[in-house]
């Protein structure tokens, strides 16, 4: 994850996570990478950041 401007870019191919538990609605689509990426600037966009976090941790626990 990148944090840059009060706006949080997630790392490559997060959109599609995003749209696999039906949040994308939340994100900005970033081609470069396929990236999510959103500016937490309420708590609805919060809640949905920490759900994208918690979503891509869970996925690459799986992986391992």
């Amino acid at each position: 994850m990148t944090r840059s401007t009060g706006r949080i870019e997630f790392q490559t191919d997060t959109y599609a996570l995003a749209e696999s538990i039906d949040i994308a609605d939340h994100f900005t689509f970033l081609a470069a990478g396929a990236k999510a990426a959103i500016t937490p600037d309420d708590d609805e966009r919060v809640e949905m950041a920490i759900m994208l976090a918690k979503t891509i941790l869970a996925a690459r626990r799986g992986r391992a």
